[in-house]
């Protein structure tokens, strides 16, 4: 019975350290410095339609830029931009 508890507990925790921390996000982007390539026109909806886009374009940047970015933070990162610009349902 002791154990059931330990594994629902577990995953518990997992389930909240999944949330996007949109904090962490926006400090992300500010010391990768994303606005320099996106200040003419920021960011738009056009080119990245939801927000499963939005991440995968993220990653994109990640990767091109090398910002060394794990996934957690890609998705920080992503769920900012969602916030502050593209406003997607979530």
């Amino acid at each position: 019975m002791k154990y059931r508890g330990w594994i629902l507990l577990s995953f518990m925790l997992i389930g909240f350290s999944a949330q996007a921390d949109v904090a962490a996000g926006q400090q992300l982007h500010a010391q990768a410095k994303c606005l320099s390539c996106h200040a003419a026109q920021p960011y738009d909806r056009e080119k990245t339609p939801t927000f499963d886009a939005l991440v995968k374009r993220v990653a994109g940047c990640s990767q091109n830029f090398n910002t060394g970015w794990f996934d957690d933070e890609i998705r920080d990162v992503a769920e900012y931009l969602n916030r502050e610009y593209y406003r997607f349902e979530s």
